[in-house]
């Protein structure tokens, strides 16, 4: 987190992937047990650093800053996709 903290001088725009989540299936997936509370921390840090796209904000056809959140779908894993998106959209969005 101190290096996402300290790049938010030098990144006009983020754009970070979200897969899982669901640990166990983050786990069984990728190994990575503890991915959706990480991944979600690291979200909400470039979204209080850049807000949302400004361009989904004002309306602009060009974004100059904030944060765009990449959603991956699982096939079959529809409980996982509704799980993942329900807090990034809870973000102020």
């Amino acid at each position: 987190m101190k290096t996402l903290k300290s790049a938010g001088d030098y990144a006009n725009i983020y754009l970070p992937d979200f897969k899982y989540s669901d640990a166990s299936l983050a786990a069984a997936l990728s190994k990575c047990r503890n991915y959706p509370r990480i991944a979600l921390e690291a979200i909400a840090e470039m979204v209080s650093q850049k807000r949302f796209l400004d361009s989904f904000l004002t309306g602009a056809t060009l974004a100059r800053r904030g944060a765009l959140v990449r959603y991956l779908i699982l096939p079959g894993k529809v409980t996982n996709s509704i799980n993942a998106l329900t807090p990034i959209l809870g973000k102020g969005c």
